[in-house]
């Protein structure tokens, strides 16, 4: 045999009104600070978003750049060698 036992419901006190209505003011309060809160984190989330597709973009550009500062450097110290063997020592043309 199963025994339910519920609760009673509360009693409600006429001089308890006053504070009923407070409670529920704060209620209504706490939920209109909750909805700013919510939408300045949305915009917080998207302009983390912007940001996070920016540096994206940047690193994808710094990469291409050390790619190319690369690719010159190589080309430099290669030319260089190439002009040392390939150029007439002044003694030589006198």
């Amino acid at each position: 045999m199963i025994i339910w036992f519920f609760p009673s419901p509360p009693s409600l006190d006429i001089n308890q009104e006053p504070h009923i209505k407070e409670l529920h003011a704060q209620i209504q309060m706490c939920d209109e600070i909750l909805g700013t809160m919510e939408t300045l984190l949305t915009g917080f989330q998207e302009d983390l978003g912007s940001i996070s597709a920016e540096i994206q973009t940047l690193q994808t550009q710094s990469l291409s750049m050390n790619i190319k500062l690369r690719n010159r450097k190589t080309l430099q110290a290669f030319l260089g060698n190439f002009l040392d063997e390939v150029t007439v020592p002044p003694n030589l043309i006198q």
